[in-house]
C-alpha cells in the first residue's frame, strides 16, 4: 500500500525537478552550457516514473471503481495527502470521479 510518507516523497521530487525546469529555462539562453543545463533538467523530469501516476490507468481506475485490490485504499490515502504538484490535479479528479 501508499504511504503518507511515499506520497510526500513524490510531492517533493516532482516539484524539484518541475521547479528546475523553471529556474534553467530563465537562463538557458545565456551559454551552450546553460542551455544544456536545461535540455538536461528537461530529462530529467520526463525521465522520472511518478509511481503515483499509475493511479490515474483505465485499468487501475477501474479497479477503484469496483473496489479490487488495493487500488481503492491508495487513492483514498492519496487524496487525503492532498498532494500539490504539476498535473496532480487532473490525477486527483481522475480517481475522484472513480470513486
Amino acid at each position: 500500500m501508499t504511504t503518507r510518507e511515499e506520497i510526500r516523497d513524490v510531492e517533493s521530487k516532482v516539484n524539484a525537478l518541475h521547479r528546475r525546469i523553471h529556474e534553467t529555462f530563465a537562463t538557458r539562453e545565456k551559454s551552450k552550457a546553460h542551455w544544456e543545463r536545461w535540455e538536461a533538467a528537461c530529462h530529467d523530469y520526463h525521465a522520472y516514473k511518478n509511481p503515483s501516476e499509475q493511479l490515474g490507468q483505465p485499468s487501475i481506475l477501474r479497479d477503484i471503481r469496483t473496489g479490487l485490490g488495493r487500488w481503492r485504499d491508495d487513492a483514498l490515502v492519496f487524496l487525503e495527502v492532498d498532494p500539490w504538484f504539476f498535473r496532480s490535479g487532473y490525477l486527483k479528479e481522475k480517481i475522484v470521479r472513480a470513486l
